[in-house]
């Protein structure tokens, strides 16, 4: 379906203006876990959302990782070092790392991506 297909570019690149507007590193690994991680959310339609048990392990698989330590590190590491980045350098108004005095645990800044991402699909006139 046309709308569905053109709904999900959309989509995708709202995720990405979120994430390079908070400083996240395109190059590193947790740049594509968080990606992944805020559609799997936003797909659940529920912000009630266990990482643990309900994203790490879809997003382990999908990309091939061998544990999901390692999908949480590297999404860990990447707010490091984005939050650190900001820090350092300062940040415009449209990061969302600006809304926290220390830095955000996972599930935290990807819930408050997820919001985001929302909103902006609603301005899009996606909010389905």
């Amino acid at each position: 379906n046309d709308k569905d297909y053109y709904r999900k570019i959309v989509l995708i690149n709202c995720i990405y203006r979120v994430l390079n507007e908070s400083g996240i590193n395109v190059k590193s690994h947790g740049y594509t876990y968080l990606t992944d991680a805020i559609c799997i959310v936003i797909d659940m339609k529920s912000m009630d959302v266990c990482l643990s048990k309900d994203v790490y392990p879809l997003i382990r698989k999908k990309n091939g990782s061998k544990a999901n330590y390692t999908v949480e590190h590297n999404i860990r590491n990447a707010l490091d070092s984005a939050y650190r980045f900001i820090a350092r350098q300062g940040a415009g108004d449209e990061n969302i790392m600006r809304c926290f005095d220390r830095r955000p645990s996972n599930k935290v800044f990807i819930l408050k991506a997820v919001q985001k991402v929302q909103d902006m699909m609603a301005e899009e006139g996606h909010n389905d």
